[in-house]
């Protein structure tokens, strides 16, 4: 055991926690205790993670070999980074690091720094991982603005500020509003950070040239190494003009070299003497580091917030001590004047408050700071508030049976399940339903959605929400939030619906059981089974009770970019990309921006248990009959499966049709044009203005009958199953015949996506503590395909090789390793928005996915909701997700739409799921999808939509065909649906590659 300041570093095997009591003590207490390394490599990591012990209680883990631990940052202390190309063992599939660590800091730095900081939004998709991370140190979060908030603030108004970052940031120092440049200038005795683009307008604005860096780099880390500062008086305001710094180092008390995560294309030259240069990237000798001699006014060009930068808390802390001595320093100095100082600091706060009032999903934790900086006006706890909805269930489960139909138990050799499999069900219950909805998690896993499956239909046309942006219907994060949050007859002071009732319908349907659906005994969710508090009662064994279902398309955008900006008091410089630009009074497309409807009546299969769950929600005493009398039908079809089962048809016949030839799908731009919007990207990635983009094109094809979509979704999942899969039919008539249309609007969309966008349980950070809602994200980034059998069934032995290979090789990629980082950084961010300050953390990091066609690489990043934010501030501060847009997300998006020519990518790269009543929710990425639509001669439209990542490390060939990749299992199922292809032929590569036209 190596002892390390106040850390302590074990070998992983001999990390045992004490118990849940003894750590929430010594957490409470002050005492910090953190610690790793890898058991079977040289790799060392050093994981930090601030506990800001209003909202965490530190909880015993057990963890097993080789396993990566982290939550903010990973700190990697040997030149094998987990970045690094020269890594000797990456994360691996099992690198669940969901675990609360502390920090090992000076303990002469106090726990918590009084001091006031203005956070200047450069419209960066990082500035809220600084903006958390500096939270957790300071009694009051920082107030955040951005960069075009005023055009004008003069020194006054900066009296109430004792600190000041300039947040990252697209394009160049040159071109940005004035008010960051004054905020340098107005301020030459306040600290001021400036972090990547910040770092460079300090530069700049003190004589320093910024131009190109010999190379972008984004998403990787280097090593940097810091040089010594010779500061004469760590405190003194004085304007001296010597060569010594008046001022310490940003790196005090730091390793002389660490390895850091750079995002920048351009770069700080030609220093003068008035900056000291305090650090350089050791491989390509960049300035990382800056510091002015006279003024407390320091600059980093790397990214001290990002996951994967070691030490990015210290050096803020470094700042945060500097902060505050300075401001100790200033009140001795101006103690005769102290009381026009204070009255000037109450009226620049006063001022910053109301902007930061106005911004809800910017409000950070209010229980984390005192009473008078709480941005919610709902101050109740979260166990009195209520959903309008009463929700009622009963449970069909299956009875398992020997030949002679007496119940066996569990050893019985011969098990027959009686229950109804969901494919049956769906056709049975919905085959007929011009509108219906199925949930599918036709690869069912051991957690997430994957669990269960839920059906519905809308039951009246009053519930149903059909939303074109820029109708006159306002948002539809805010019709959706006032449908399921609002007022209504029962329990009707709710926002966030965190506790309800459920009232179970017993076998007989006389029966009803009023029991709290309130998660008594609801251990933390990170505690191991043996270490919990006491086994959890959970009224259902899934979060959905009812609720809105349906899906966002990608050109919600518009309305969540606004509403982010907005409330910052940030002005919409570019319209393009905040207000859509299809004429409102124009035809409808047949596809709306988004569709949602409340399911009153749910069908819902827990995959476990092989049972069905009828749920119904019900707002007035009257409807509670009709429920009951729904659930006893439905329960005596599913029961009665062997009577009403179909028989099966074969998968892509539809009745008497002939085969026909191939589908052609023609891409919406040509390969030659796909092409060239990567090097386009790359262009804008030089010259500052993306780190990363995610370029999307769009294969459509055009069947000359209106085949059933029904068949193209039953193929789709055969062939390519998923666990967030869907299929949503939405006004088509008589699908099971082949179906015809309704008027407009009138779609399906058959989706077998593997990709989770964000999710909220309910969990007790405290089995006596009220429930939380906690959100994940699980983005992908990074694909390879996978090996095809010969043989068309089984891989052998040098085919299971090569698969794994594959699979290690996309593990190992520099290049999807850093595409991985940076969506993780950005989601980390959005979270950061609504979530309680320093909960957002990252469980686990580019862990490999496999799934029937491809590997993939995916992390999981969590984090607990404020008491005063709930499922739609989440969504407002992160959809559309980071995995399909790049970051900086604003400026991204306007970069995408002029290089996909302003053609809407519909459903595609948006997101389907559900909106619980109970305030959960659980919504896709819709990949990997074909959208159906009805063409002009009667016949059908589908619509794939495939893209990827561009970064400064693609190449042009590689992105066109992981294009093609991605497509290739949705172009399979419609070519095998459209031709009446029954056999068990898959597509080749080459095939699907000949399908598409160049």
């Amino acid at each position: 055991m190596m002892k390390d300041g106040n850390s302590v570093v074990k070998s992983n095997k001999e990390i045992i926690f004490g118990s849940a009591l003894v750590l929430l003590i010594l957490a409470h207490a002050g005492i910090l205790v953190q610690g790793f390394q890898f058991s079977s490599t040289t790799i060392q990591h050093q994981s930090h993670r601030i506990q800001n012990n209003h909202h965490h209680h530190l909880q015993p883990q057990s963890f097993p070999p080789t396993r990566l631990f982290g939550s903010h940052f990973l700190q990697p202390k040997h030149a094998s980074s987990y970045l690094s190309s020269s890594v000797s063992l990456p994360m691996s599939d099992s690198d669940d690091i969901d675990e609360k660590e502390s920090n090992n800091d000076d303990t002469k730095m106090p726990q918590k720094y009084n001091v006031s900081l203005l956070l200047i939004d450069h419209y960066d998709s990082f500035t809220y991982n600084l903006y958390d991370m500096l939270a957790q140190w300071t009694l009051e979060p920082p107030v955040v603005v951005t960069k075009d908030a005023f055009e004008r603030w003069d020194e006054a108004n900066f009296h109430g500020i004792d600190g000041i970052i300039l947040s990252p940031g697209p394009g160049s120092p040159q071109e940005q509003p004035a008010f960051s440049k004054q905020a340098i200038r107005c301020n030459p005795n306040k600290p001021i950070l400036g972090v990547c683009l910040g770092h460079q307008l300090l530069a700049l604005e003190y004589g320093a040239n910024v131009d190109k860096a010999p190379i972008p780099i984004h998403g990787q880390d280097h090593w940097i190494r810091t040089s010594t500062v010779d500061a004469t008086n760590t405190t003194t305001t004085t304007n001296n003009n010597n060569n010594k710094n008046q001022f310490p180092s940003i790196f005090d008390r730091l390793p002389p070299s660490f390895r850091a995560v750079r995002y920048h294309s351009l770069a700080a030259y030609d220093v003068p003497n008035v900056l000291q240069v305090t650090a350089t990237s050791a491989d390509d000798n960049v300035i990382q580091g800056l510091q002015h001699i006279q003024n407390p006014h320091y600059g980093v060009q790397f990214h001290p917030e990002s996951i994967g930068t070691q030490h990015g808390m210290d050096i803020l802390k470094n700042f945060l001590h500097l902060t505050q001595q300075v401001k100790q320093q200033r009140n001795q100095e101006e103690e005769s004047s102290l009381s026009k100082a204070k009255e000037d600091g109450n009226n620049t706060r006063s001022l910053l408050s109301s902007s930061k009032s106005r911004n809800k999903v910017n409000s950070g934790d209010e229980s984390s700071s005192s009473s008078s900086t709480s941005t919610t006006t709902d101050n109740s706890s979260s166990s009195s508030k209520k959903s309008k909805f009463r929700v009622y269930v009963h449970v069909v489960e299956a009875s398992s049976l020997n030949k002679d139909g007496d119940e066996k138990e569990e050893f019985s050799k011969v098990v027959v399940s009686t229950i109804m499999e969901p494919v049956d069900a769906f056709e049975i219950f919905y085959g007929d339903q011009p509108r219906a909805i199925w949930l599918d998690s036709s690869s069912a896993s051991s957690s997430g959605r994957g669990t269960i499956d839920i059906m519905a239909a809308p039951t009246h046309s009053h519930d149903v929400i059909e939303h074109y942006v820029n109708d006159d219907q306002g948002d539809i994060m805010k019709q959706l939030e006032d449908r399921l949050f609002g007022d209504g007859p029962i329990n009707s002071n709710a926002k966030n619906a965190r506790d309800q009732r459920l009232y179970i319908v017993d076998s007989d349907f006389e029966t009803i059981q009023d029991c709290a659906d309130d998660l008594r005994d609801m251990p933390d969710p990170n505690l191991s089974s043996d270490n919990s508090p006491g086994e959890a009662i959970e009224p259902l064994p899934f979060e959905y009770r009812g609720g809105y279902l349906g899906f966002l398309g990608y050109e919600v955008r518009h309305e969540t970019q606004r509403m982010l900006q907005q409330p910052q008091d940030g002005r919409v410089e570019k319209g393009k990309t905040y207000a859509k630009s299809n004429d409102s009074d124009g035809p409808k497309s047949s596809v709306p921006d988004s569709v949602f409807f409340l399911a009153r009546k749910s069908m819902v299969y827990h995959h476990p248990t092989k049972a069905w769950y009828l749920i119904a929600l019900v707002e007035e005493e009257a409807e509670v009959a009709n429920s009951v009398e729904w659930m006893q039908q439905t329960a005596s079809v599913l029961q009665r499966n062997d009577q009403h089962k179909k028989t099966p048809q074969r998968i892509g016949a539809d009745g008497t049709q002939s085969k026909q030839q191939p589908l052609t799908f023609v891409p919406n731009r040509s390969k030659a044009r796909y092409q060239q919007d990567i090097a386009d990207c790359h262009e804008f990635i030089r010259m500052g203005e993306s780190y990363e983009l995610c370029l999307t094109n769009q294969l459509e094809a055009k069947v000359p009958q209106p085949l059933s979509t029904w068949n193209l979704y039953q193929t789709l999942r055969l062939r390519n199953p998923a666990p967030y899969s869907a299929y949503f039919r939405w006004n088509i008539e008589n699908e099971a015949s082949g179906g015809a249309t309704t008027p407009e609007p009138s779609f399906a969309i058959c989706c077998s996506s593997p990709e989770r966008f964000m999710s909220v349980k309910r969990a007790k950070q405290h089995p006596l503590g009220p429930i939380s809602l906690v959100a994940e994200a699980k983005p992908i980034k990074g694909t390879c395909a996978r090996v095809e059998p010969q043989n068309g069934m089984c891989l052998s032995d040098s085919e299971s090789r090569e698969d794994e290979r594959r699979a290690r090789s996309l593990e190992l990629s520099l290049k999807n390793r850093a595409e991985n980082l940076m969506i993780v950084d950005l989601l980390r961010n959005d979270m950061s928005r609504v979530c309680q300050i320093g909960s957002v953390h990252v469980a686990k990091l580019m862990a490999i996915e496999s799934f029937a066609t491809v590997h993939q690489m995916v992390s999981t990043i969590r984090g607990t909701l404020s008491e005063s934010e709930n499922t739609l501030d989440l969504l407002r501060a992160s959809f559309p997700g980071g995995s399909m847009t790049g970051a900086p997300k604003m400026r991204t998006l306007e970069l995408l739409e002029e290089l996909e020519d302003d053609v809407d990518r519909g459903p595609y790269a948006g997101s389907l799921g559900y909106l619980s009543v109970n305030g959960c929710m659980d919504m896709n990425i819709i990949i990997r999808s074909a959208v159906v639509t009805p063409n002009e001669n009667g016949g059908r439209k589908v619509t794939i939509g495939a893209g990827g990542a561009i970064t400064a490390l693609s190449e042009m060939e590689d992105e066109y065909e992981e294009m093609l990749l991605k497509a290739r299992a949705v172009v399979e199922a419609v070519q095998t649906w459209a031709t009446a292809r029954v056999d068990n032929h898959t597509f080749r590569e080459t095939e699907v590659e000949k399908s598409v036209k160049v």
